[in-house]
């Protein structure tokens, strides 16, 4: 099952991309940097059916083997944005269950980073951080408003910018700095702008990361 759904980042990380299919892009507001949400919107402007989406034994069984021959031990789970916490609550709750249940968290002697979008019920957070998280990331990817409105539509029309900021925040405040985590991609917008976000997040005891904008076509 690694196929399509695992790399291995660096030497001590496996990370799952996009382990379900993002409605925003299915919509038609995907970012415009991304390569699964530009397969997703093409996929569902042609009435064809979305990549399924891994199980947990599947899951469980490519951490498993990239810990016991490649020797990583931290993980990241990744999945596209959706409208209902509830729906994606419970894609992340089953994965963790079954890595808790049929891998055990001790297994894992690093980290496990979640990408999450940003819940109206904050209390989602807490069972995440409860069943063994050490980071959740609430990715605004873009800061400057203008700029975010054109490359980050979906993010910015229906969960909007403060419900990120709120969910970093309360994740910082209730967990402590370096728990929180935004990452931005680095190349959409100007350095200034980065700057002013990467300041605003740093100083509330929440990460800003970077990832290189890597274009695909858009």
């Amino acid at each position: 099952p690694f196929i399509g759904n695992a790399v291995l980042q660096g030497c001590d990380w496996v990370a799952f991309q996009c382990l379900w299919p993002c409605e925003y892009a299915r919509a038609g507001k995907p970012c415009q940097y991304c390569f699964s949400g530009g397969q997703f919107e093409a996929l569902a402007k042609r009435g064809k059916a979305m990549p399924f989406i891994p199980s947990p034994q599947d899951v469980v069984e490519v951490i498993r083997y990239a810990v016991q021959h490649d020797g990583v031990n931290s993980l990241q789970i990744t999945g596209g944005s959706t409208f209902d916490s509830g729906v994606e609550s419970k894609h992340i709750l089953s994965y963790l269950n079954a890595i808790n249940n049929e891998l055990g968290r001790e297994t894992l002697t690093g980290e496990i980073l979640l990408y999450i979008t940003p819940p109206q019920d904050l209390t989602y957070i807490d069972q995440y951080f409860a069943l063994g998280v050490d980071r959740i990331a609430c990715s605004l990817e873009v800061w400057d408003d203008e700029l975010a409105e054109i490359i980050t539509p979906g993010k910015r029309e229906f969960t909007t910018k403060q419900r990120h900021l709120d969910a970093l925040t309360y994740i910082a405040e209730k967990y402590g700095p370096g728990k929180a985590f935004s990452n931005f991609i680095i190349g959409l917008e100007p350095i200034e702008s980065l700057k002013e976000g990467a300041t605003w997040l740093a100083e509330r005891g929440i990460i800003p990361s970077a990832s290189v904008w890597m274009p695909f076509g858009k």
